[in-house]
């Protein structure tokens, strides 16, 4: 999937700004809503990731020192 996200997504482009975007993750220990947002931060192929972590499927992403997977979990 990480390969696939780099190749279909110019990062570069989705940070600068022209179209804002948000992806939302649920932190796996205490069940937060995580939110990654352009307006206050990058968006890197791990917060994609992370966003579609269905297991078994797609394994938890740890970012920041949490493990994140699809909201749907909650």
């Amino acid at each position: 999937l990480r390969d696939t996200l780099e190749r279909l997504i110019d990062f570069g482009r989705l940070n600068r700004g022209d179209i804002r975007f948000t992806a939302v993750c649920v932190d796996l220990e205490t069940g937060d809503e995580v939110v990654f947002d352009t307006a206050q931060g990058e968006v890197a192929p791990e917060h994609l990731l992370a966003t579609s972590a269905i297991t078994p499927v797609f394994p938890p992403v740890e970012i920041g020192g949490r493990l994140l997977c699809d909201p749907g979990f909650t």
